[in-house]
């Protein structure tokens, strides 16, 4: 029942609001933002030297409506760690530590905690971590061995975990120093559920069916920002500027030209956005902006080596199908406000 009411009260959020930021933080919220902050400050010396890996995600461990944080910091994956924090009386308390190379994090969509599924050199394990009271415990679920399968089958894959737990939900790593996530967690909680909205009509900004056509022509203003670690963050520069190499992304061999284009309303909000599908001439670093206009101000959204097709169906989902594995197609959705971006993965539907 408590799991109903939140998510009936999510969607309410959603029709109301579908990009919402909460007018009043939540205390766990407040508390986690300070987590971040400080392991950002604690960081930043360390990244100068090393590719730094300093990320979060969030997920309702023991079922009380509430979620817990989970923050990954480390230099590799052989020193990769996981914290575990909760909330109490206002304030964030760790309540503990575990090793996190060579894993992903899903949640139990029924209600079951955390699960890590470790694999490394073809073997595998997934764990699922529960809290009670102020201690974390650790239950085995299975283990994989893919070195056999390997020998007959080049292309074999480890056991999915939704064959033992079929309601997890992979949980999105966001970078420390991106606060979206705490601030849209009903929404995201409500797209992990599959409760996904479609606008009754759509409309170009400023009702011009040439917006965004006139953005890239006039070579307008736009404030543009990376999606993830892996593209660059230039702030406010021309469209033009935007173009030039190493710009956009690092390591790329010349600028870009603009391969595709499409509109889609990517935040269910009735404002149609524009997909740009952009690589250098000679077809290598590829690179997707997402455009979008929000209060006057133009936004681009930089995913880097975007080896991959992309469509949108009308609820905003991206649905994106590698080049390298076409028949394995991924449903995703940009969560987006202003400066701050990242890319959601979705169950499988």
């Amino acid at each position: 029942m408590k799991r109903i009411t939140a998510l009936l009260c999510t969607i309410l959020f959603l029709f109301v609001c579908p990009n919402f930021a909460l007018a009043e933080e939540p205390a766990w919220s407040s508390a986690y933002r300070a987590v971040l902050e400080e392991s950002c400050t604690l960081w930043e010396q360390v990244r100068n030297d090393a590719a730094v890996e300093n990320s979060y995600t969030l997920w309702d461990m023991d079922n009380d409506s509430i979620p817990e944080l989970i923050l990954k910091s480390g230099t590799c994956e052989a020193d990769y760690m996981a914290y575990i924090y909760t909330c109490r009386d206002s304030a964030a308390v760790r309540i503990d530590t575990i090793g996190a190379g060579h894993c992903v994090f899903y949640g139990d969509g029924a209600g079951e905690g955390l699960i890590v599924y470790w694999g490394h050199m073809g073997c595998a394990e997934a764990d699922r971590y529960r809290i009670t009271e102020n201690s974390l415990s650790d239950e085995f679920i299975f283990e994989d061995n893919l070195n056999p399968r390997l020998e007959t089958d080049p292309d074999a894959e480890y056991l999915p975990l939704t064959d033992f737990v079929p309601a997890a939900r992979y949980l999105t790593l966001v970078e420390a120093n991106n606060p979206l996530l705490l601030e849209q967690y009903f929404l995201v909680s409500s797209l992990l559920d599959g409760c996904f909205t479609a606008p009754a009509e759509t409309h170009f900004p400023q009702n011009d069916e040439d917006f965004f056509l006139k953005v890239i022509s006039n070579d307008l203003p736009i404030f543009a920002a990376a999606t993830n670690r892996f593209a660059n963050t230039p702030g406010t520069v021309s469209f033009r500027n935007l173009l030039q190499r190493n710009i956009a992304s690092p390591w790329m061999s010349g600028d870009l030209e603009i391969q595709s284009m499409q509109t889609a309303d990517l935040n269910s909000d009735g404002q149609l956005e524009c997909i740009l599908e952009l690589a250098c001439a000679d077809g290598s670093s590829p690179v997707r902006f997402y455009l979008s206009e929000q209060e006057g101000t133009v936004y681009v959204y930089i995913e880097n080596y975007t080896y991959s097709r992309l469509v949108a169906d009308p609820f905003g989902n991206l649905i994106v199908t590698s080049l390298y594995a076409p028949d394995q197609p991924q449903l995703m959705r940009l969560i987006f406000n202003k400066e701050n971006s990242f890319l959601l993965t979705l169950p499988a539907t």
